[in-house]
């Protein structure tokens, strides 16, 4: 079975990271994998070194641009004539419509569309969001099954009438734990670590973490802020995880005010940590407030910093930050990378 996947950016992102895992772990013997993407990335030069075919769409970017769509999407119209392949993956919103209208004029026999978010549910105006909604409906028919990470999202479809039932495949988002095993530790020190790892995108709500920081009253501790990713306090990172595990991480932080199910979520569960998140997209399905993390509402920066407060005096639970951490390390196994990836091939032969 020949396979093309397709993603609009090759940054090392939440779509990014669902894709590299796929391609570069279903079995060769059975599958030919082909990468194609938009501009030059860590995506592409991990995908080489894994041995799998890429090709570059030169004019394929994340904005909108008239003419450069237009001439992407007669790259992409080329390159599926020429590899004639059996299925066409799309990995990301602009790549989803541009890729689903060329795979159905060059005779795809199968497309299918995988989703981490829908970007109708960014931060933006509500006039651009309308938009994206319309175009997803719009290129629906062309698309042939729809793969969500998260109940909310699949719900979402429904609701908005953009994809029947009948297309749609809830897949969540899975990881290796071991990877993340035994590499953090509880600090026994005045200094608080919170981390975490997101470029600075409004829809990872950043700007309320720095404000929650903001409001907070350490004393007697100090605090330690440590933000990954692009255009945040710290640079993309090639280990992360590795970085923060020497950093000493207490407390784990995701404000996002839009999410599918977030792969740094596993991971920090993955990792022991307590974590604080907000209830946006799937993170309710996964943590679970009180038992495995603490849940906030978005937007809220005062709620963010009681909760991070309430893990840094533990005012009511001595152990409150272990038990969190500890419970969600024995949860996260439930998201295996094994097991996504038989999800993900039952859904290619559905």
């Amino acid at each position: 079975m020949k396979i093309v996947f397709l993603i609009t950016q090759s940054e090392l992102g939440g779509a990014q990271r669902w894709l590299f895992d796929v391609a570069a772990n279903l079995d060769r013997k059975k599958y030919q994998i082909m990468v194609a993407a938009g501009l030059g990335g860590p995506l592409l030069e991990k995908l080489e070194c894994k041995e799998v075919r890429l090709h570059y769409i030169e004019n394929l970017t994340r904005g909108i641009n008239p003419i450069k769509d237009l001439l992407a999407f007669f790259e992409i119209y080329r390159l599926i004539k020429k590899e004639r392949p059996d299925i066409l993956q799309l990995c990301s919103s602009k790549a989803g419509f541009i890729g689903a209208l060329a795979g159905k004029l060059a005779g795809v026999k199968k497309i299918i569309y995988r989703i981490g978010g829908w970007a109708f549910n960014d931060p933006r105006p509500v006039w651009q969001n309308k938009i994206i909604l319309w175009l997803e409906k719009l290129s629906a028919p062309f698309k042939d099954k729809i793969i969500v990470n998260s109940q909310h999202d699949f719900d979402q479809a429904l609701r908005l009438k953009i994809y029947p039932k009948e297309k749609l495949f809830l897949l969540y988002n899975g990881i290796n734990p071991k990877i993340y095993d035994s590499e953090f530790k509880i600090q026994e020190d005045k200094k608080i670590t919170l981390a975490a790892i997101a470029n600075d995108y409004p829809a990872k709500g950043l700007k309320y973490f720095y404000e929650a920081i903001a409001i907070l009253n350490p004393k007697p501790y100090t605090l330690n802020p440590i933000i990954i990713g692009k255009g945040s306090l710290i640079g993309p990172k090639a280990n992360p995880w590795q970085y923060l595990a020497q950093q000493g991480v207490d407390i784990f932080v995701i404000p996002s005010v839009k999410e599918g199910v977030p792969y740094v979520l596993l991971e920090a569960m993955a990792a022991g940590l307590a974590i604080v998140a907000t209830t946006v997209g799937g993170i309710p399905e996964i943590i679970k407030d009180q038992k495995n993390g603490l849940l906030v509402p978005p937007k809220n920066p005062l709620a963010l910093a009681e909760a991070m407060e309430k893990l840094i005096r533990q005012p009511a639970d001595k152990n409150l930050r272990q038990r969190l951490g500890e419970q969600a390390k024995k949860d996260v196994g439930q998201f295996s990378l094994e097991k996504m990836l038989a999800q993900y091939q039952s859904i290619l032969q559905a």
